[in-house]
This record gives C-alpha cells, structure tokens and sequence, in this order.
C-alpha cells in the first residue's frame, strides 16, 4: 500500500508499472506530459517473478525520438508481448463513472477484456482501429466535387471497417454473455441486492454494415467523420426494470462499475489461467465504507498495489507499506 497525501507522487508508481504492461497512461495523459518536464527522457525497469520464472521489462520513453521497450533486453515489436509478461486489472475513480459516463467508456472496458484474454482479439482491435483511423484522414481529403478521385481508395477502407468491425461487434457480444454471470455474482456480493442484470449490446448499424457505410457516404465527407460502426457502439446495462446509467442512484452506480471491474478480473483470470495484478489508485475517497470494505474482501486474495491519502479504515493485509511524499518514498 502506498500512502501519501494528493500530489506526493502515488499515482506516478502506478503509471509505470501500467506502462510495463499497456504501453499507456492509466490517465490517458500524452506520453510527453509523463516524462519530467525539463527531461528530455524517462526510463521504467521492472523486475517480474511469473510462476517462479524471472523476467524484466525496460521501458524508455523519449520526446524526440521513438521509444525503446525491451523484454528480458530482447526489443519488443509488438505492444502485445507484453501482455504475455504482466497483465493489470486497473482500478481508478475515474472507473467509477463507467455506468454514467459516455459510450467510449464503456466500449474500452469492453475492449480492454478482449485484449486481455486473447492475442487475436487484440490484433483485431488494433486493425479495426487502424482502419478507422485511414478512412478518416481519408474523408478530411474528400469534398463532394472530388469525391469521384477518391472513391477506389474509399471502397478499400469501407471493406476494411466494414470486415474487422463486424468481427469486434461479435467478439464484443459474445463477451457480455460470458461476463454477465461475473458481474451479477459481483454486484450481489458488494450489495447484497438480489436482482437480475441484463446487459444489451446497443450498435450504430444493422446487419449490413457496408451498405450502410455507403449510404452515409455523403454525411461523413461533411462531418469528416465516420458516424457508424463499432466505434459508435454501447452497451445498455438494466439492473432488475431500471435502466443502470440513468436510473440508479449514485451509490449504486459505483457499486455496478466496480462489479464490472472485478468480473473483469475474473473472466481474465478463468480464460488465461493468469493472476492479473490489481492496481488499486486512491478510489476509496470515492467510495462509502461498505463499499470499500466490500471491495477490499474481494481482492484480498490477489496481489494488488493500491494507493491512498489515508488508510483505509478496514483491516487489510498489507506485505508492505510505503509513504510518499513530494514525490520521494518513505519505507
């Protein structure tokens, strides 16, 4: 557990061991708003023990040049590979607004999963990312006197979108069915409310996705935008006949994102066969005291890195205790 008051530093543990894994913020900052501001670089070593097996990964982050990720002082091509060495179940007040919060939210956690419990996934993801991204530099080029000069290219990427994001869509669904159970069991420990949960995959298209890319053609080039596709998507969570995101209290919104957070850790767990790390960021502020003590029973049994202005005032079994200030820890 790391203590210290807002400002010391807490945080700044938690992004790197973060980036060892996801090559991101967990606060979704650019990568030069996290090296020191009169440092021209900024370097991350982790010592890992997976299943007795010892293993490092190097990180240097550089704001003129391309960044240097090593594993084991093997380079790393792929962001991937470094999920095989350390995956993080992630926990920060900024989760707690997953219920609440936009679309985007929502279809990250989605995402996130899906990385997390396969490679394939992943590059699935990446490629539909990939493709979304070409299509919309794309559209910024095209007005509707020219379009005719682009329209070879843009058949390329509507087939690309219309290809790997029909393949997220049912990976997506997929998931929701399997995670549902987790999130109810989840749900019913942290509150003790007995109620069915009913999670909807909501899409921005019908069965034909290519034909509607086609059809909105005209509206994207205006907007220089693609308005439809898994990008555009969300999933409605109903908690017995109310709708989660607008008819729940506060309190029991919270107490939904966690339950999310924590199947999430469990579906990863029960598909790879690996113990993620929990990284645990100064939520308990957030939180009520039955909530936090909930939370705490939950992870007892993981290792987590968790950081907070104070102790928590529930027991909890802590190997070691670490307190910061001004950025510099105190053992």
């Amino acid at each position: 557990m790391i203590i210290g008051p807002n400002g010391s530093g807490k945080t700044s543990i938690l992004e790197a061991i973060a980036y060892t894994s996801i090559l991101r913020s967990i606060k979704n900052d650019s990568k030069n708003s996290i090296i020191k501001n009169d440092k021209d670089s900024s370097k991350i070593k982790a010592n890992l023990i997976n299943n007795g097996r010892n293993s490092t990964i190097d990180v240097i982050l550089n704001k003129l040049s391309k960044d240097y990720v090593a594993i084991n002082d093997i380079k790393v091509n792929k962001s991937s590979q470094l999920l095989e060495e350390l995956s993080i179940t992630l926990f920060t007040p900024e989760d707690l607004n997953l219920i609440k919060g936009g679309p985007n939210l929502r279809r990250d956690y989605l995402d996130d999963i899906l990385s997390l419990i396969s490679l394939n996934n992943y590059n699935y993801i990446r490629q539909f990312e990939k493709s979304l991204r070409q299509r919309n530099i794309l559209l910024k080029q095209v007005t509707l006197k020219n379009y005719n000069n682009y329209l070879d290219t843009l058949n390329v990427w509507d087939e690309q979108i219309a290809k790997y994001s029909t393949i997220l869509v049912n990976l997506r669904k997929n998931l929701i069915l399997e995670l549902t159970p987790y999130i109810q069991e989840e749900f019913t420990k942290i509150t003790n409310i007995k109620k069915d949960i009913r999670i909807n995959y909501v899409s921005s298209v019908g069965e034909n996705i290519l034909e509607e890319l086609i059809d909105k053609r005209t509206e994207d080039i205006l907007r220089k935008t693609t308005t439809i596709g898994a990008h555009r998507d969300d999933m409605e969570i109903i908690l017995g006949d109310l709708d989660a995101r607008r008819q729940l209290s506060q309190g029991q919104q919270r107490s939904l994102a966690i339950s999310l957070k924590l199947a999430m850790h469990r579906i990863v767990i029960d598909k790879n066969k690996k113990i993620p790390v929990i990284l645990l960021d100064d939520v308990f502020s957030e939180l009520d005291e039955d909530v936090s003590r909930s939370l705490l029973e939950q992870i007892y049994d993981y290792q987590a890195i968790v950081t907070s202005a104070t102790k928590p005032l529930q027991k909890i079994l802590v190997s070691k205790e670490v307190k910061m200030l001004n950025g510099e820890c105190e053992q």
